[in-house]
């Protein structure tokens, strides 16, 4: 649920609506951590989807569609 003013910044509805959260770490080839991103959105107007199958690039990374 939305915590803090996420309501007034996303523009959502006081109560009821859930928030959807995407957080996603990129790695360095030696496994360190380059880069941290979250995304917020209304869960009543985005959605999130990824697959494994099938989608994988040739280096083995998935797209993440929102």
């Amino acid at each position: 649920m939305p915590y803090g003013g996420v309501t007034e910044d996303l523009e959502m509805e006081a109560t009821g609506t859930r928030l959807l959260v995407v957080r996603r770490i990129m790695h360095s080839h030696d496994g360190r951590p380059l880069e941290y991103t979250e995304i917020q959105a209304p869960g009543d107007r985005f959605e999130a989807a990824a697959t494994v199958e099938g989608d994988a690039d040739a280096d083995g990374y998935v797209a993440l569609r929102i």
